[in-house]
């Protein structure tokens, strides 16, 4: 079956006009049918980093504002990371939001995993990779999901969308760990110019420099830090195995993240980087901002994005990671019973 989803432009007419999109988008998609009266609904978004790359705090309050007449409570969640920076616990992550600017979403902050990333429950799941999903408790024990998530590039993934924000923001610490697992950087030794970048911002000091950067492989946890803040690009992975197998394990902690959940998804074409939110040496947006898609199918609405940025790109994101298949996430994702590749794109513009 092809699933629903909803597209509305940006606009060339300043924020009011934003919120009167935001507005019909959720009206005509029928949203608010989503939940019910009574659900403690989190509200799953990247509340980002030191960088402007983030959903801005304001939109989210004007969604709330559409959605305030159906009876939820909502909060505000996301998870800590394994990576050093100002996400990596609780009390790090609440102080990154607040100096973002989320104080303005009205809502409560609540860190889904915990202090210090380890408050999960398990959900059984029929994976290749996985059996059970840490998934983050709060994220466990809320009704519903409103799930907001800023489509960009992604430097292992190929690129982040609906499914990587909740296989990856939504689970514990010990499964963002396996996930990467598979991840095993190398340094090209002629392209390192020894600048010590990634010594400062490896979170498990597994490098050393001798001649060149050494990345020792028993301390190494996969998380791609390094390989994300090079300047050089002389940290590489096995493009063809670990992005792949990373990918596939996104899908599936995903999968634990949702089952049992109403969930409804918004992907925000805005600010569309090819890198990572969390990397610190991101770059310029790669398109001018394209505008908001929403649909109850993860699958669909990253298949949907995907697609559009590339057409409006003319390949841009397949062409600057050509190593790396982007059609692993959905095509894992359909198969996986997350949801389906197959949409009707609905232009509400």
């Amino acid at each position: 079956m092809k699933s629903k989803v909803y597209f509305i432009n940006f606009g060339e007419h300043g924020k009011e006009r934003i919120y009167k999109r935001l507005e019909k988008l959720i009206k005509k998609s029928n949203t608010k049918e989503a939940f019910k009266k009574g659900d403690t609904t989190a509200v799953k978004i990247h509340m980002g980093e030191d960088s402007p790359f983030f959903i801005p705090p304001v939109y989210v309050r004007e969604i709330i504002n559409i959605m305030d007449n159906v009876g939820v409570e909502f909060f505000l969640t996301d998870t800590t990371t394994l990576y050093v920076g100002s996400r990596r616990n609780a009390p790090s992550y609440i102080r990154r939001a607040i100096h973002n600017g989320f104080s303005a979403a009205g809502l409560p902050i609540i860190i889904a995993d915990g202090l210090r990333g380890q408050d999960y429950k398990e959900k059984s799941i029929n994976g290749n990779h996985l059996k059970n999903v840490k998934v983050a408790s709060a994220l466990y024990y809320a009704d519903s999901i409103l799930l907001l998530s800023h489509f960009k590039g992604h430097e292992i993934a190929g690129y982040g969308g609906a499914i990587k924000n909740l296989g990856m923001g939504g689970v514990a610490k010990a499964d963002k760990l396996f996930t990467h697992s598979d991840v095993h950087p190398i340094v090209v030794q002629h392209k390192c110019n020894r600048c010590g970048v990634c010594l400062k911002w490896c979170p498990e000091d597994a490098i050393t420099l001798k001649d060149y950067a050494v990345i020792n492989p028993e301390r190494c946890i996969g998380c791609g830090t390094c390989i994300s803040v090079c300047p050089e690009n002389a940290i590489r992975i096995n493009w063809k195995s670990d992005s792949k197998v990373l990918q596939e394990k996104i899908v599936e902690c995903a999968l634990g993240v949702m089952k049992g959940k109403r969930l409804v998804c918004m992907n925000f074409l805005i600010s569309i980087t090819p890198m990572c939110d969390c990397n610190p040496m991101q770059g310029a947006p790669i398109c001018p901002d394209i505008g908001f898609m929403l649909s109850s199918d993860p699958v669909a609405i990253d298949k949907a994005s995907f697609d559009m940025v590339e057409k409006k790109t003319n390949g841009m994101l397949s062409s600057i990671r050509p190593n790396i298949d982007m059609q692993i996430q959905t095509k894992y994702g359909e198969k996986m019973g997350l949801g389906s590749e197959t949409y009707d794109l609905i232009d509400l513009s």
